[in-house]
């Protein structure tokens, strides 16, 4: 065959070939065009997403200074039939934001206090409230030994064990991904699931009673309690109501709310119980933690975000922003 007939389908392999490698740049460079667009309305998406955060924040603030706001917002935290949300729409989407009173749980950092802002100190009253907790809870009594003295040791700045059943350094050290215990106060409440003895159904069983704040004060608001969850009622009582006995004390909250605590252990329901005047102490008609959980919707994409706010003297502060829901 005389090569020069040849060379017509040399070219067209060539030009075949040559389409083929182009037509796959042009593959890649559209995937990755793409992937650059999506990633470009994702983060103005997240931006637009925070300053609507900031902007419900500013509302929240204001809404929690009257006193009036906030027993509403414990009334609402406490019962399903009583809305305390907020909502609008946006250019491109919908924000909706929920309150909540968060002084209706066991705050785990009361578990240790400081004595002249330095020597850390063991609050045995609250590691029993949190420990009978547990037992109402039908956990066993040793597991809520063990959870109590290893959250002790985590909060406490030493590195001694707390007893026998706490848990430092070497205990988390020595596991096959290890890590250190935190020695100070608890940021975030899915944190505890570092600690030793806890597991994921302990957890999910304790998770609605708790929470952490930003101080070592143990402050329970009788008026956001749910009668859903009335195991931190038993547990106050030192385990002497039953579940129905705890469940009525809250369902018989009046409509606006109890005014003192008096009020509230004159119940019938406590009638010749033998109840700590200390762990009396813990609960209150205050509040002064709340959340509001903000949900942003564009299109497909939803974001999720928390923002806790803490009453201080000088009105609500935002100390705490969290992307994402709890674990």
């Amino acid at each position: 065959m005389d090569k020069r007939e040849s060379l017509p389908g040399i070219a067209l392999i060539l030009s075949l070939f040559i389409i083929t490698i182009v037509s796959s740049i042009g593959v890649m460079m559209s995937n990755e065009t793409q992937q650059k667009v999506k990633f470009h309305i994702y983060e103005n998406f997240f931006s637009q997403a925070y300053l609507d955060l900031l902007s419900l924040e500013v509302i929240g603030k204001e809404y929690l200074k009257p006193e009036q706001n906030r027993l509403q917002i414990a009334l609402a935290s406490s019962s399903e039939s009583i809305e305390n949300s907020l909502s609008f729409e946006t250019e491109n989407g919908r924000v909706f934001g929920n309150f909540y009173d968060r002084n209706n749980c066991f705050n785990v950092n009361s578990l240790v206090s400081k004595i002249n802002n330095s020597q850390d100190r063991v609050s045995r009253i609250n590691s029993q409230l949190l420990k009978n907790l547990g037992i109402s809870l039908e956990i066993p009594e040793y597991d809520m030994d063990i959870i109590v003295s290893s959250l002790i040791d985590w909060i406490d700045t030493n590195s001694t064990p707390q007893d026998t059943l706490g848990a430092e350094d070497i205990n988390y050290t020595a596991k096959k991904n290890p890590y250190l215990p935190t020695n100070q106060l608890i940021a975030d409440l899915p944190e505890i699931r570092n600690i030793n003895g806890m597991n994921d159904e302990i957890y999910k069983q304790l998770k609605p009673y708790l929470c952490v704040h930003p101080s070592r004060e143990l402050n329970i608001n009788i008026n956001a309690l749910s009668p859903k969850y009335p195991h931190l009622i038993i547990a106050i009582t030192e385990n002497q109501l039953d579940f129905y006995s705890a469940q009525n004390v809250l369902l018989s909250k009046p409509f606006g709310g109890y005014k003192s605590t008096k009020e509230f252990f004159d119940m019938p329901e406590f009638d010749g119980l033998a109840l700590s005047g200390s762990i009396r102490e813990s609960l209150s008609t205050q509040s002064n933690y709340y959340e509001i959980d903000v949900e942003i919707t564009n299109g497909s994409n939803t974001y999720d975000l928390i923002s806790k706010i803490e009453i201080t003297s000088t009105g609500p502060k935002v100390y705490m922003r969290k992307i994402g829901k709890y674990l």
